[in-house]
């Protein structure tokens, strides 16, 4: 009897997957069997379950095996499937125990392969549950090609059994010959895993792919503190993925995994920021944009993230566009949506498009105020960059639309324009 331990969320499950993947080359030799006892409909029908799992495995390398453990499972008072004439004929051979186990043993030694029985979520069940499997552990591990090989963190596990002997006792170690304990490994490995995971969740972009690298590797120290273990990368990775997809390309990656940091680790933080708790528009310094207060209560948990996503002084910030600082934009970084604007993938159109087409879509938006200001915001706020064909279609996406809205904002971007020719 085998058990693998580490603290919840180290890794147990996968260390066990892999194990099973690599027996799957040893297949001519070894037969898996993963029990479930959560699966089991009540504590009293789980070594029944088992068996019967164990039974069918057993069978396909000798049809005797299905009666032996028949009747060791009679004697186990498992099962009371015999007439009463027969259970009288039968009394004395069933219920002798020790002749079973020893028929049982001869029968195991037959088979040409060992059995390998893995018991996961060995931790996760109630202390009967565990209780139930210790006893089936106890009773069967002494039969020879059947090893039983179970995943748990000992401190929660013994939790249950606290008042079982003295406060140092582990009462869980005499059921196991050997005790595996994962070995820690240097966060690197997770933070790689994080990347690895994001780059598959969001492989459309491969500029994408770098950014992700680049800020899980600068943010590494965040997320060895927010992030400590395996499981909590998986729960991150699978929260971040399902807000990101919905603003994808709207939000500034950096900042928006710094957010999601925050809502993992403190999510009642994240509501509170969100309700702007911890920042505050200082209009007469810094109009539309806010600042970190002054006095932010000592206690709160995520003030270095807090630090890394706003200045206490936002004045000083030169680009603002679709930023978290940007109280236009804010609450984009919350709301799985983006309100009250453009998408940029939307707006990109124009650029793609042919000019005719490029001047229906600003034709369309330029009905509507909101959506007016979104492309006008937009083209401020992009790279023009070195091709002249783009120079010149931004020109006259520029020029359309200022000949279209006499608004102050275009007519200084057509003004810059001007200028700089």
């Amino acid at each position: 009897s085998l058990a693998v331990t580490a603290q919840w969320g180290m890794g147990k499950t996968s260390f066990i997957n892999c194990i099973v993947d690599q027996l799957e080359i040893e297949k001519d030799k070894i037969e898996v069997l993963v029990f479930n006892p959560r699966t089991s409909k009540s504590v009293a029908t789980i070594q029944e379950d088992f068996f019967t799992q164990f039974t069918c495995i057993l069978s396909k390398y000798d049809s005797r095996c299905s009666h032996v453990i028949k009747d060791y499972m009679s004697a186990l008072q498992l099962i009371d499937n015999r007439g009463l004439v027969e259970k009288a004929i039968h009394f004395y051979r069933v219920w002798n125990k020790v002749d079973l186990k020893v028929s049982i043993k001869k029968t195991l030694k037959r088979i040409p392969k060992k059995v390998l029985v893995v018991i996961d979520d060995f931790d996760r069940l109630s202390k009967d549950e565990i209780l139930e499997v210790l006893k089936l552990i106890d009773s069967n591990a002494a039969f020879p090609n059947i090893f039983f090989l179970t995943a748990y963190d000992k401190k929660q596990v013994n939790k249950y059994f606290g008042d079982i002997g003295n406060s140092d006792a582990c009462f869980v170690d005499k059921f196991f010959n050997l005790e595996f304990a994962i070995p820690l490994r240097p966060y690197i490995y997770i933070s790689r895993f994080i990347e690895g995971e994001l780059k598959k969740k969001f492989t459309d972009n491969d500029n994408q792919e770098v950014k992700f690298n680049d800020i899980v590797t600068s943010f590494q120290n965040l997320f060895r503190q927010y992030v400590p273990t395996l499981r909590d990368a998986k729960r991150y990775i699978n929260q971040f993925a399902l807000d990101y997809r919905e603003v994808e390309g709207d939000v500034d990656l950096r900042e928006f995994i710094l957010v999601q940091l925050i809502k993992y680790r403190f999510p009642e933080e994240y509501n509170q920021l969100y309700k702007t708790a911890y920042i505050e528009e200082k209009s007469l310094t810094a109009p539309g944009l806010y600042s970190l207060k002054e006095h932010i209560p000592e206690e709160t948990k995520s003030l270095s993230i807090l630090q890394r996503l706003f200045l206490k002084e936002a004045n000083s910030v030169k680009d603002s566009y679709r930023h978290i600082y940007s109280i236009q934009s804010f609450q984009n970084y919350f709301i799985n949506q983006i309100s009250g604007t453009l998408r940029i993938r939307e707006m990109n159109k124009v650029f793609t498009e042919n000019i005719n087409d490029a001047y229906k879509l600003i034709d369309h938006w330029l009905k509507d105020k909101e959506s007016t200001n979104s492309i006008i915001d937009y083209l401020r706020n992009i790279t023009i960059g070195e091709s002249a064909t783009f120079y010149l279609h931004y020109c006259q996406i520029v020029t359309y639309i200022m000949a279209k809205r006499h608004d102050s904002t275009i007519w200084r971007l057509f003004l810059n324009l001007i200028q700089e020719q």
